[in-house]
């Protein structure tokens, strides 16, 4: 059984797409072109699909210095997070992760050696789909080798893509043992940043900029 879920944030008239999100059409309409491919074989979960692709738009471009942005914290190993910020990786695969996080600024916890917070990628749309389907549609845009991919997701029948709509740096990294003195843990994978906590104001008061506003991928 195919299972295909789409987190969206607007839902609206083709007409009325938001410019913001023209850079990420090539490949929203490979995704919503292949779950049309799909209705031949789903039934009524395809046409479900199929109307879905109709009334969809993924409204981007939300500021991720605002105050009621929510926030995650989000481990990645050294060599991805280049990626990121040399604008390679426009997306981040994640074997699970909850669709809640849609809309969620992720502050990337760079693993070891660096041990360090040094970027902050908004989350725009979470799709959850065979890791097959997500190569296919994501593949110009992964930053990763179709190899590491697939050894990555051995064995999982339902990946998470996370399109990173924004990137942008710290001016100032905030290191591990800055956090762990004020009662941080690096996370395996990601956690919430809430609450009073000493190491949740430090991160949202780091002064940071943009240095890339949309989704860009060159989807064949």
């Amino acid at each position: 059984m195919l299972v295909l879920t789409v987190s969206m944030s607007v839902h609206a008239r083709p007409d009325l797409v938001d410019t913001g999100g023209r850079d990420c059409a090539d490949a929203r309409n490979t995704f919503v072109d292949l779950t049309a491919a799909c209705s031949l074989r789903l039934g009524g979960m395809g046409r479900y699909l199929a109307r879905l692709r109709e009334r969809s738009v993924w409204h981007l471009g939300i500021c991720m210095t605002s105050s009621a942005m929510h926030n995650i914290v989000m481990s990645i190993k050294p060599v991805y997070a280049e990626r990121i910020e040399r604008g390679d990786k426009r997306v981040e695969f994640r074997r699970r992760f909850s669709m809640q996080f849609t809309q969620y600024a992720a502050w990337m916890y760079i693993s070891t050696p660096v041990r360090e917070v040094r970027l902050v990628c908004h989350i725009g749309r979470i799709i959850q789909a065979p890791p097959k389907l997500l190569w296919r549609t994501y593949k110009e845009c992964a930053g990763v080798s179709r190899e590491a991919y697939q050894q990555y997701f051995a064995g999982c029948e339902v990946g998470s893509a996370l399109e990173l709509t924004e990137v942008a740096l710290l001016d100032e990294p905030v290191s591990l043992a800055r956090l762990a003195d004020l009662g941080f843990r690096a996370p395996m994978s990601y956690r919430l940043i809430q609450g009073d906590e000493a190491w949740c104001k430090v991160l949202r008061n780091a002064r940071r900029h943009e240095i890339t506003k949309t989704f860009s991928a060159a989807v064949a």
